[in-house]
């Protein structure tokens, strides 16, 4: 994750030149809170990995 759409650092991975073979799957389960702004990008050496990111969005309420 890269805050605010900040460059690329080596602490924004969550895994770094993880080893990943055929076929394997790693699940990440991880209390992370994006900013509007935040971005995920994800990197790989090959083309044929895929990737998924799912979340809930939570919203403040406004006291009137």
């Amino acid at each position: 994750m890269s805050v605010a759409g900040a460059a690329t650092a080596t602490k924004d991975y969550i895994y770094y030149d993880h080893p990943l073979a055929a076929h394997d799957t790693i699940h990440v389960c991880t209390g992370i809170t994006l900013n509007e702004t935040d971005v995920v990008r994800v990197y790989v050496s090959t083309s044929d990995v895929s990737f998924s990111i799912f979340g809930v969005e939570t919203t403040r309420e406004q006291s009137t």
